[in-house]
């Protein structure tokens, strides 16, 4: 049985703001749960995050874009519930970002205000430009007496509050525009550098209203480590663990011991994890890896599952009584596109089934794979997808097969059997790292900006049991002398470390190149075989 909702409030004529805010449950109950703060204590039931969702909204200029250069918070979600319901657009930064990657975040997305810690103010202040900076506090306690922040250059999330009540908060959240953007989700779509995918109050709602499971025979309750920003979990942690009341427990970053502890800590019975998490769980000790018995359920995203290491990281459970890990296939574009729901498990290596009102269509060009199934690139429609990309008709206009009616390209090879979706490979060249989008373009316009380079190719690698995918970069160097570590180390002020401390560099004569000067890739895959 689905969870009913009050007659007169249905996911496609509210809010987002109204609709996180709509469960029918213990408001006094902790829903949002720091899971290493303890002295003292933090966690937001309802009834304090709409107190501290009331006292922000308002605070922000309407119709303006709002970054949040933060790590993860049980704060975040109360932040952009609240910046929705000022009638403005969030976006979310990661913040190992360099000055040129949050500048150039900053400036596609129109950003008036940044939210950050005083910690990465110095990155901050470099790539703002004229947008205002705002101080994170911790508004969730009263400052303590002759507490101060060690700068009163800028305003802070405590000044943005004010006298507020209910019943303004509700009359405000209801006079929202649903089909005003609402989230510019920062993607490479399937190729070029970081765009702004523009996704409306509406089109938030009615994902996660598509994501929400059916009752499960056992308490749910979730650890967070993923970033709250991508959007693998981002609907489930700033508005389904308000709407339906699930204790979910928050960490700024995974960390191999302590996420373990948790697990055992708090009974968590879900959990997100990219692949790269259970590599290195599997790696971990064994003490460590018992303590992850609790665990029915483990959503995979991010990045491609391969099937050995599914099934190695199922050996570290009680076999008598497996946890499900079920696949989340989506875009940032389109939010989470296909799963498997409770109780369905699959072995197949299938991305899941189509969410309600999905679709999924082949190119007219396909091919054939030895099993003589047909495959094509995977155009896709999903009633709760992206308008457009922001400010960027251009790259709009070549994200959609058909834009009338909304056919997105994916850039993954696959098909659709038995109602299950498979993806068998990319079609053009992106790839992830640490279940994060990485287009060559943007690597190699970083190794064509240093002096001791003259000319560079990337691809990426196949993910693999034992190796996540990864960049390898082909390079002419400028500099003869120059090593693959300087150059590392030259790139890592351009460019956030998981981009480059996972890259292969490979020093070459001559990047191959059609007579247009189009790097050929596929030559470039074949000398990363030799």
């Amino acid at each position: 049985m689905t969870i009913q909702l009050p007659k007169e409030l249905q996911p496609d004529c509210c809010s987002i703001v109204e609709w996180a805010l709509s469960g029918q449950y213990d408001p006094t109950k902790p829903v949002l749960i720091d899971a290493v703060e303890s002295d003292p204590p933090r966690s937001i039931s309802k009834g304090k995050a709409v107190e501290l969702i009331a006292s922000l909204v308002g605070a922000f200029e309407k119709n303006t874009t709002v970054c949040l250069h933060l790590a993860n918070d049980i704060l975040y979600p109360i932040l952009v519930l609240a910046i929705y319901g000022s009638s403005c657009r969030w976006t979310g930064t990661n913040i190992a970002y360099t000055v040129p990657e949050l500048e150039h975040q900053v400036r596609v997305s129109d950003t008036k205000y940044v939210i950050t810690r005083e910690e990465h103010l110095e990155t901050v202040r470099a790539a703002a430009g004229s947008a205002e900076i705002i101080l994170f506090t911790d508004i969730l306690f009263e400052p303590s007496h002759g507490s101060s922040t060690s700068t009163h250059e800028f305003r802070t999330l405590r000044d943005l509050q004010r006298e507020s009540s209910v019943e303004i908060l509700y009359a405000t959240i209801r006079a929202i525009d649903l089909q005003s953007v609402s989230t510019l989700a920062s993607t490479s779509g399937t190729t070029g550098r970081p765009k702004m995918a523009a996704r409306t109050q509406r089109s938030m709602v009615l994902e996660s209203t598509a994501i929400e499971e059916y009752p499960k025979p056992y308490q749910v309750r979730r650890l967070y480590c993923t970033p709250i920003f991508h959007g693998f979990a981002a609907p489930e942690m700033i508005i389904n663990a308000l709407r339906l009341g699930i204790p979910s427990y928050f960490m700024k970053r995974y960390d191999d011991v302590l996420y373990a502890q948790k697990i055992q800590e708090f009974n968590i019975t879900e959990t997100f994890a990219a692949p790269p998490m259970m590599v290195r769980l599997i790696n971990n000790t064994p003490d460590a890896q018992k303590q992850l018995q609790s665990l029915r359920t483990i959503y995979s995203g991010g990045a491609a599952l391969v099937p050995e290491l599914r099934a190695k990281f199922l050996k570290l459970f009680d076999q008598a009584n497996p946890p499900r890990i079920t696949q989340v296939w989506g875009m940032m574009e389109c939010g989470w596109m296909t799963t498997f729901r409770y109780p369905e498990s699959d072995d197949t290596s299938s991305i899941g089934r189509f969410l309600p009102g999905c679709e999924i269509k082949l190119s007219a060009t396909r091919e054939t794979l030895s099993s003589g199934q047909e495959v094509g690139e995977m155009y896709a429609h999903s009633p709760y997808g992206m308008s457009c990309y922001w400010g960027n008709a251009e790259a709009t206009e070549r994200a959609f097969e058909d834009k009338e009616h909304y056919w997105l390209k994916t850039g993954d090879i696959g098909y659709v059997e038995n109602g299950k979706v498979y993806v068998v490979d990319r079609e053009k060249d992106i790839f992830k790292v640490n279940g994060f989008q990485v287009a060559p373009p943007e690597l190699e316009d970083a190794f064509m900006a240093l002096s001791d380079v003259k000319d560079a190719g990337v691809i990426g690698s196949g993910p693999n049991l034992d190796s996540e995918e990864h960049p390898i970069a082909f390079v002419v160097r400028a500099n003869l002398n120059v090593t693959a570590e300087e150059l590392k180390q030259q790139l890592r002020q351009r460019l956030t470390r998981y981009k480059v401390n996972y890259c292969d560099i490979r020093f070459i004569d001559a990047i191959p190149k059609s007579v247009t000067g189009k790097i050929l890739k596929n030559e470039l895959r074949k000398l990363a075989i030799l």
